[in-house]
């Protein structure tokens, strides 16, 4: 493995500090190897077939070491099945809840056959915590140790109605301290019976706002239309929209682009989505006993074997696949084609026996979910908006001719936002700057003990570096100045030392290429998951 290493990442890193890193590297070297190190039950996709796709938390640079244990995640969706995924070795269903039908028993959901509407939650379930168990753990999700309360909202004569959603809302609102819920995924379409109002009146948002209020933190998708309106809850300020991106199935951040998902203004003047992350080439398990679920595992099947058993096996599992049969007559090269093509079709996108890949901002939402409850298992005292703090200021920004609007505050770095709730479980310091929503304010910090002055100057003060001064802290050599809060938006400043050295905050990750001197450093402020806080001024106009 290492020599491996060596010739394809000469002078690679192998100190302990580059382990997640390491683990990422090598994952990728197995899969792309020009040998034969990984089984060829994984496939990829019509545009990259021989190279499989990676797992989520490889993709989106997830810890490895946090699973959300003991963390209990409730989801809304248009319905759900019991998959292996979620109940083995040890099932985490906690709860399930049919508010469309109230005499559907727990026992029922245990012994129904899957139903069409399943396939949704169910792929949105796995993608937030399934421990990958038909893949032998290869395509688990972001927190693969967490509970699950599930809450079907979609029935397939009336499809989503708002009343259904308000009902889950109500149910999550007057049960939630019963099992300990802590987040909320909303994964459907949202109350598209209400276009183009305001969130104060909204039902479904309002009862988002109690939500939060009580110490849940809500995560919608934000949609997958460009064009399209945005629709509450997730137009609410108490709501973490979430975007996606298309990563071209890579580790590598610079084949990182934007995702056709939503975005825009609310018609309360709030950008939306505030955090994006993938999107796109997502591994998500078929319901079994499913029609697509038993063609791709003839499928994967009938590729896997010699051209002699391929031919004698074709005709009897032609009933399972949908090809023609004038292809029983087909040279064994031209079932072969027929076979892959049909793997790569919309209606399967098959890269497993058991797993197919998915996209949209409905799994873009649960991957934030996911990284939510590992930041729970860390810390369980975090407040939905200091957990909304650290996810907007340890985001990454996206190239700089993506619209800012389009990205939010950026892509979720998960391991930079485990790094910051240990810097704080630690009893040190949040890193600069810290917004501080609820006292209006946000803390700048600079290490400089030789200087003699420090000022932060940005597009918030006109660029003035003689009017906002850091004040020295003697003992440490530490700068800092307390500024009043922001308007929602995103903001550039640099720190001016001595009143001549411009420099970025080395604190600050999110940072844009300056022309001038090196880098600029973004400021990221978003309102608080409690709308009492949210600045008057926080408005478009």
């Amino acid at each position: 493995m290492v020599r491996i290493l060596d010739r394809r990442y000469p002078g690679w890193d192998q100190t302990e500090e580059s382990a997640q890193h390491f683990e990422q590297i090598a994952l990728e070297t197995l899969l792309t190897a020009p040998y034969q190190l990984v089984s060829t039950k994984y496939y990829g996709v019509a545009e990259q077939p021989n190279y499989p796709i990676l797992p989520t938390p490889l993709r989106v640079g997830a810890s490895a070491s946090w699973r959300g244990r003991g963390v209990t995640v409730a989801l809304i969706d248009s319905g759900f099945y019991p998959h292996y995924d979620l109940t083995r070795p040890h099932n985490r269903i906690v709860k399930f809840v049919d508010v469309t039908d109230e005499a559907l028993s727990e026992a029922d959901f245990y012994r129904r056959q899957p139903r069409a509407l399943s396939w949704h939650g169910t792929m949105t379930a796995c993608v937030l915590g399934g421990n990958g168990y038909q893949s032998y753990g290869f395509y688990r999700g972001i927190a693969s140790e967490v509970h699950f309360v599930l809450i079907k909202v979609m029935t397939r004569k009336y499809g989503l109605t708002l009343d259904h959603l308000v009902k889950a809302l109500q149910w999550v609102r007057d049960h939630h301290r019963e099992y300990n819920i802590r987040i909320l995924n909303i994964s459907v379409g949202g109350e598209r019976q209400s276009p183009n109002i305001s969130y104060r009146a909204s039902r479904t948002a309002e009862l988002a706002e109690q939500l939060v209020d009580q110490g849940l933190v809500v995560v919608s998708a934000i949609g997958n239309n460009t064009a399209s309106t945005l629709f509450p809850p997730g137009t609410s300020p108490s709501v973490l929209a979430v975007g996606g991106y298309h990563d071209q199935n890579s580790i590598d951040p610079e084949d990182r682009t934007m995702y056709h998902s939503s975005y825009g203004w609310t018609v309360d003047g709030l950008p939306k989505p505030e955090v994006v992350t993938l999107g796109n080439w997502v591994a998500a398990p078929f319901v079994p006993r499913t029609p697509q679920a038993r063609e791709a595992a003839q499928i994967t099947k009938l590729l896997n074997t010699s051209d002699y058993e391929l031919e004698l096996r074709f005709e009897k599992n032609l009933k399972y696949i949908n090809l023609p049969k004038e292809y029983l007559k087909a040279p064994t090269s031209i079932k072969r084609q027929a076979l892959r093509q049909r793997m790569y079709h919309p209606t399967l996108k098959v890269i497993h026996p058991n797993y197919f890949h998915a996209e949209g901002t409905s799994v873009s939402a649960p991957i934030v979910c996911g990284v939510i409850a590992q930041i729970l298992e860390m810390d369980t005292t975090l407040q939905p908006y200091e957990i909304r703090e650290i996810l907007i200021k340890t985001a990454d920004a996206m190239d700089r001719s993506i619209p800012q609007l389009r990205q939010g505050f950026g892509m979720i770095n998960p391991q930079r936002a485990l790094q910051e709730v240990e810097r704080r479980k630690s009893g040190k310091r949040p890193t600069s700057p810290h917004v501080q929503a609820p006292q209006r304010k946000i803390t700048f910090y600079l290490r400089a003990p030789q200087a003699h002055s420090v000022a932060v100057a940005g597009d918030f003060n006109g660029w003035n570096h003689h009017r906002d001064m850091m004040k020295k802290q003697k003992k440490t050599g530490i700068w800092q100045l307390d500024y009043p809060i922001l308007p929602d938006n995103i903001y550039h400043y640099k720190f001016v030392i001595d009143g001549k050295t411009w420099t970025h905050d080395p604190e600050n990750h999110s940072r844009d290429v300056d022309p001038y001197n090196g880098f600029i450093s973004r400021l990221h402020v978003s309102s608080l998951l409690n709308t009492k806080f949210l600045p008057k001024s926080c408005t478009k106009k």
